[in-house]
């Protein structure tokens, strides 16, 4: 269970309803706000709330604590260097242990913030200029990959390679990029695998844009993933078929991993029992 818990790419918690007090927290959202986890479960977690977000956050968890389920809630914690965070949420309280179990992500822009930078690039006259274009995609907070289909170099951020397991630093060739897409086999959320005129990809090459919620699989391991794709031939050349694929684990994707985590705890108390 710990296992999934670290290792998940999206903050986890498990907390005390009744109290507002963190009773364990992953890695990962310790990451985000750079605190440890004895620290966020030494206090109340209005403790670390913007003051504007304290009513809300307040009803949230009395609306948790009459059962009811919270989701794309939204509220802003503060990081150990003074900033405010803004974090998506999805939590839930168990019925059998009465413990809140939440996921959560730090808000994310969508993919159409990779198509407006990309817009931008064209109405300024820069469309061939691959120093900017790099600049923009690597300073994008989630995976962004451009393919061309004319036998180029595919591009992807650093984001991206990171997260399909690749060295964010080095370079890849289109073949190598297409092998990593082949393994993705994307399939919906509860498992059926998607016909090809439901994967984005296909829509972004029909002059769609497209965004879902999909299950794919990086080196063998199951992610759960938002994946939006769109075509920007139109930006990078108009005789070129090209489209963007933007990917990111945010709270859409959430409810898969409360639902394991609960599973695998509820298993575990079943066990020592």
């Amino acid at each position: 269970m710990r296992q999934h818990f670290d290792q998940c790419p999206i903050g986890l918690v498990i907390a005390d309803p009744n109290t507002g007090t963190f009773l364990r927290v992953n890695d990962y959202f310790c990451e985000l706000l750079g605190r440890t986890e004895e620290e966020l479960t030494s206090k109340p977690w209005a403790t670390w709330v913007h003051p504007d977000d304290q009513a809300a956050t307040e009803g949230a968890r009395i609306q948790l604590t009459h059962r009811a389920p919270v989701s794309n809630f939204r509220n802003r914690y503060l990081t150990v260097g003074g900033a405010w965070m803004t974090i998506d949420w999805w939590a839930q309280v168990s019925p059998d242990d009465g413990l809140l179990y939440a996921a959560c992500a730090p808000r994310m822009p969508e993919a159409l913030s990779v198509h407006d930078a990309l817009s931008r690039l064209r109405s300024g006259g820069m469309a061939d200029d691959g120093r900017l274009l790099r600049h923009i995609l690597d300073n994008l907070p989630h995976g962004v990959l451009i393919r061309r289909d004319d036998g180029g170099e595919a591009e992807m951020n650093a984001v991206g390679k990171a997260m399909c397991g690749l060295d964010p630093d080095r370079p890849y060739p289109q073949e190598k990029l297409n092998e990593v897409l082949s393994t993705w086999n994307p399939r919906a959320r509860d498992g059926r695998p998607l016909k090809l005129k439901e994967t984005p990809i296909w829509l972004a090459l029909q002059g769609k844009e497209s965004k879902r919620v999909v299950v794919v699989n990086v080196n063998g391991e199951d992610k759960v993933w938002s994946v939006s794709a769109f075509p920007v031939f139109s930006v990078l050349n108009p005789n070129i078929v090209a489209y963007a694929v933007s990917f990111f684990a945010e709270c859409e994707a959430c409810q898969l991993n409360i639902d394991r985590l609960i599973e695998i705890e509820e298993g575990q108390g079943q066990r020592e029992r």
